[in-house]
């Protein structure tokens, strides 16, 4: 954020945040003409860098319809991935107290990818994390950590500040599932691959306590060990709404591969629920391979579970038995059993043969949507008494044009009754995300293959609270070059537009500095009007200046000091901007903006201060010893906002400190610098 203050809109309206500066030239090149939005076609890139790339990004709601999103990040060019985390606004703004590069969640020998999330009430999130700083000659080797990341773009005080180990237990183990079973508690579940290459479960309970993080489990967590030769592909965990978890697992043999899904309830403690001490309930012991099953709750204490089902192609190798594959469904009850009405077998959602992989979703009315791999993807909607919805039938829709192979499809409900679809094209590495109507069609506003998201086929979808949802995805600043990480906010329309531009202002004594983005006109048409704060009329200052596609800055040099006022863009008698009130300071303030952009290359590096006219001041640059390495008399410079060049300084790459001083007053920074 650039020097001085930011204000808000007037009347209790949210804080708006400045936008991605540095992304508009960038931006504008993935957005369609004629589009003025915060939400560009192209999406937002959440924390564009010089270097490195991002990967592997998940997404949560956050408070009023914000959208925060994590990924695995490379920008240290050091060998391994850290975690690192972006929130939005709902406008596609980054949030107050958020820096434009993201917050770094982990950093830490070994690589720290993300896994998993959760998003707490107070607006603050839960971030579960794959970490690699253990895997050490007698460590515990990857393990699973969590960190508490705050809403004003913080880790909590109170926790480690480069994350908590969950378990620690000698094997390989990550924060697979996460999922709340009390206000203040959340489970783990995590696939524990031991020595001897079999998979077992294992799970640990954290309360998110005032002093930190507590495990309810023990320090190496608690171990599932149904039957000691049990080797899972499958690992599902969903809350009992009694403090206790679900637990959907498989059990694989082979040759020939057999594979059967079954059901754990455990309990507060860890331990067998009431009336399941005797192990794990069926869900399909089939002939042949019954595997990838997904549930979901059906807002009744019960759940829905699907699963590709190949029992048709028993005794058949991989791949040939997947030709016979298909997709069952079944609602189970609190204790496991089939629901009274449902096949004992599961409803057969599809048959053709060469389905796989579902995902589910519930519709908000006890039904649910079940997709499906079907060259590409295929969806069908299921009643709760086992009948398909009207206009659904089995087999489904298919719901893309192109003739693909397709995997990991997850869904996000609309605010009509219909559903949002991501899947990933495995053939060339594509996401796409398509709409369904509930009426049992593709939306005809859409495009017959879907919305092609970003450049990769690593993405995330998560409900937007307003009917939509956003989806991240990876994408590139160049052609060719490094990945980076977008957020996309999607209406049943496509891309959610955002009319009135956002604005944000800096003020000093005797100035005002606006700024407008996603205006929707030109400079030529717009004009900055302003008014006392108290009300009366609108006065006309005069037209903006372009500073990009979408962007307009104006220099208001007629505010007194100490006044108080009300801005806005408008064309004609049309308003175009969210009105913002600035108060000006009295006296010019001292401060230290710091360097931008932070990190940089020593050639790009700037700094941006303000002088409160106190005395004389000087710029200082120094090396974590201490040592001083470059100085700079700021003689001959008014108070207020300034902004110089440390080129230089010819800084040498790592990190260094800034120090501003003026008379007895002085700030110190950080600063890295870059290869």
């Amino acid at each position: 954020m650039g020097l001085g203050l930011v204000f808000a809109a007037r009347r209790g309206s949210p804080a708006m945040r400045q936008p991605l500066r540095l992304l508009a030239p960038l931006i504008a090149l993935f957005a369609a003409s004629g589009i003025a939005s915060a939400w560009p076609t192209g999406g937002v890139f959440v924390a564009p860098l010089p270097q490195g790339g991002q990967f592997e990004p998940r997404l949560l709601l956050g408070q009023q319809g914000s959208a925060f999103a994590f990924w695995s990040d490379d920008r240290w060019l050091d060998g391994w991935t850290d975690t690192y985390g972006q929130l939005l606004t709902h406008d596609g703004l980054v949030a107050p107290g958020w820096s434009d590069t993201g917050l770094m969640i982990a950093r830490a020998p070994g690589d720290q990818r993300p896994q998993s999330g959760l998003s707490l009430s107070d607006g603050s999130f839960i971030v579960g994390f794959q970490d690699d700083r253990n895997r050490v000659p007698g460590g515990t080797g990857t393990d699973p950590y969590v960190s508490h990341v705050l809403p004003d773009g913080r880790i909590d005080p109170t926790w480690p500040r480069q994350g908590f180990q969950a378990i620690a237990r000698i094997a390989d183990d990550a924060p697979r599932r996460m999922t709340w079973v009390a206000p203040d508690t959340f489970v783990i579940m995590s696939p524990y691959i031991y020595p001897d290459a079999i998979t077992r479960l294992l799970f640990q309970s954290v309360a998110v306590a005032p002093t930190g993080p507590q495990v309810l489990w023990g320090s190496q967590g608690l171990l599932y060990q149904w039957r000691p030769s049990t080797v899972t592909t499958t690992q599902e965990i969903l809350a009992d709404g009694a403090g206790g978890v679900f637990v959907l697992f498989d059990e694989f043999s082979s040759p020939p591969p057999q594979d059967d899904i079954y059901l754990m309830r455990l309990g507060r403690d860890g331990l067998p629920a009431s009336g399941w001490e005797s192990g794990a309930r069926p869900v399909s012991v089939a002939p042949g391979v019954q595997e990838d099953a997904r549930f979901c709750s059906d807002g009744a204490g019960g759940m829905y579970v699907a699963w590709g089902d190949a029992r048709a192609g028993a005794g058949l190798p991989f791949p040939d038995y997947t030709a016979y594959e298909g997709i069952r469904l079944q609602r189970l009850t609190s204790e496991g059993a089939p629901y009274p009405g449902w096949p004992a077998d599961g409803l057969v959602v599809s048959d053709v043969g060469g389905q796989r992989k579902p995902s589910v979703a519930a519709d908000e009315e006890g039904g649910v949507y079940v997709s499906f791999d079907d060259a590409p993807m295929a969806v069908t909607h299921v009643r709760s008494d086992g009948t398909f919805a009207p206009g659904w039938a089995k087999n489904g829709i298919q719901i893309s044009s192109l003739f693909i192979a397709a995997f990991h499809s997850s869904m996000v409900l609309d605010s009509a009754g219909g559903v949002f679809v991501e899947f990933e094209d495995l053939s060339d590495g594509y996401l796409f995300l398509q709409h369904v109507l509930a009426a049992g069609a593709v939306d005809p506003l859409w495009p017959s293959t879907g919305r092609q998201l970003g450049t990769g086929s690593e993405g995330d979808i998560a409900p937007d609270g307003a009917g939509g949802c956003y989806a991240a995805y990876q994408s590139q600043l160049i052609p060719f070059g490094p990945s980076v990480v977008a957020v996309n906010r999607f209406g049943v329309d496509g891309v959610v537009p955002v009319k009135l531009a956002e604005g944000t202002a800096e003020a000093e004594p005797g100035r005002v500095h606006l700024t407008w983005r996603g205006a929707e006109a030109s400079p030529s048409d717009a004009r900055v009007q302003r008014r006392d704060d108290s009300g009366g009329e609108w006065r006309d200052l005069g037209a903006p200046t372009a500073v990009g596609r979408d962007e307009m800055d104006y220099e208001d040099l007629t505010a007194a000091p100490g006044a108080s006022y009300d801005y806005r863009l408008v064309r004609g008698a049309e308003v175009l901007s969210q009105e913002i009130t600035v108060r000006v300071p009295a006296a010019a303030a001292f401060a230290l903006a710091g360097a931008t952009p932070n990190p940089a290359l020593a050639r790009e590096l700037s700094v941006s201060f303000s002088l409160a006219g106190g005395g004389a001041a000087r710029i200082e640059l120094f090396d974590l010893a201490g040592r001083r390495e470059y100085a700079r008399p700021l003689t001959g410079l008014a108070p207020g906002h300034h902004a110089l060049s440390l080129a230089e300084a010819q800084l040498a790459p790592g990190v260094h400190w800034l120090h501003l001083s003026e008379g007895a007053r002085s700030a110190t920074a950080r600063i890295v610098v870059m290869m």
